[in-house]
C-alpha cells in the first residue's frame, strides 16, 4: 500500500529527448520535466511521431538523453547499475516475446531474472514472487499454455505478470493496449489502476486511448509540438489542453462530461 506521504519515484527534469549520431543530433522533445510519486498511474498521451516512444525508452534507460536529469527513487539514472536500474524499474513493451513457444509461467518467471543465480535457478522467493504475480493479473488458467495460444489480451495480462514477478516499485509501458479490444483494453487499464491502489506501485504509460484513460489515471502527461504539459485530467481540461489534441472540426471536448465527441 502506498504510504500517508508518497515519495518521489520518477523525477524529470528539463529532458531533451531523441537521438544522437556522429553527424548530428536530433531532438524530437525539448523542456520536459514532471514526477511521478508512488501509487501514481500516469499516462503520456500525445499524437504519432511526438516522441512518447522515445520518452519511454529514455525514462527505462534503453536510450540515452540529449540532456537533463532522470531521477530514480533519489538516484541519478547515471549512477544506476544495469541490476540497480532493474530492481527500481520493470517495463513492458509493444514487442511479442522473442519466443512464443514458452508457457505462461517461464514468461513470468523470466521478470525473475535479476535477483537469480547465474544458472537462473528459481529459489522459493523466486517462485513465492512468480505465483503472487499470476493470482494478482489472474493469470491462473493460463500458466500452462505456450504463449502462442494466447490471445492479444491475454499476453498482455501475462508481460504485465512478468513485470509484476519481478518486483521493482516502478512499471513502464509502451502503448500497453495496442491491438486490443475494447474489453480488454478497459481490462488491462483498469488492472494498472489496481496495481498502483492496492500495491503502492508507480506507473508510467503511453496510450491513444485517452477516453478511457481520463476516468482512471492520477496524472497525464501531454506532449504536443507546441509544449508540454503535466497535470490532473481534470486540471488539464480547465486549462484547454484536451480541446487542442484534434482538429476543432472533427474533434470536440466536453469539459463538463469529460468526453471526446465526433461532429457529424
Amino acid at each position: 500500500m502506498a504510504s500517508e506521504t508518497p515519495h518521489t519515484r520518477i523525477a524529470i527534469q528539463d529532458l531533451n529527448i531523441g537521438f544522437t549520431s556522429k553527424k548530428e543530433q536530433k531532438s524530437i522533445a525539448k523542456n520536459i520535466t514532471f514526477s511521478c510519486k508512488e501509487g501514481e498511474l500516469i499516462a503520456i498521451i500525445g499524437p504519432n511521431g511526438i516522441g512518447k516512444s522515445t520518452l519511454i525508452r529514455t525514462v527505462t534507460g534503453m536510450q540515452k538523453p540529449i540532456s537533463g536529469r532522470i531521477t530514480i527513487s533519489e538516484v541519478a539514472m547515471s549512477d544506476l547499475s544495469p541490476h540497480a536500474l532493474a530492481s527500481q524499474i520493470s517495463v513492458v513493451l509493444t514487442e511479442a516475446p522473442a519466443s512464443k513457444n514458452v508457457t505462461v509461467y517461464e514468461l513470468i518467471a523470466l521478470g525473475r531474472q535479476p535477483y537469480t543465480n547465474w544458472l537462473g535457478v528459481l529459489s522459493q522467493a523466486d517462485k513465492d514472487a512468480v505465483s503472487r504475480a499470476i493470482t494478482i493479473t489472474e493469470t491462473t488458467a493460463l500458466q500452462h499454455k505456450k504463449c502462442f495460444e494466447l490471445s492479444d489480451g491475454e499476453l498482455q495480462r501475462v508481460l504485465i505478470a512478468r513485470a509484476l514477478a519481478q518486483d521493482t516499485p516502478i512499471i513502464i509501458l509502451d502503448e500497453p493496449t495496442s491491438h486490443l479490444d475494447l474489453y480488454h483494453k478497459a481490462y488491462v487499464l483498469k488492472l494498472l489502476q489496481r496495481l498502483c491502489k492496492e500495491q503502492g506501485k508507480t506507473i508510467l504509460f503511453s496510450t491513444h486511448e485517452i477516453g478511457i484513460a481520463l476516468s482512471l489515471v492520477d496524472k497525464m502527461l501531454v506532449l504536443q509540438e507546441g509544449g508540454i504539459s503535466f497535470d490532473t485530467p481534470t486540471c488539464l481540461a480547465q486549462q484547454g489542453i484536451f480541446n487542442t489534441l484534434f482538429p476543432s472540426n472533427t474533434i470536440d471536448f466536453d469539459t463538463d462530461t469529460m468526453q471526446f465527441r465526433v461532429n457529424n
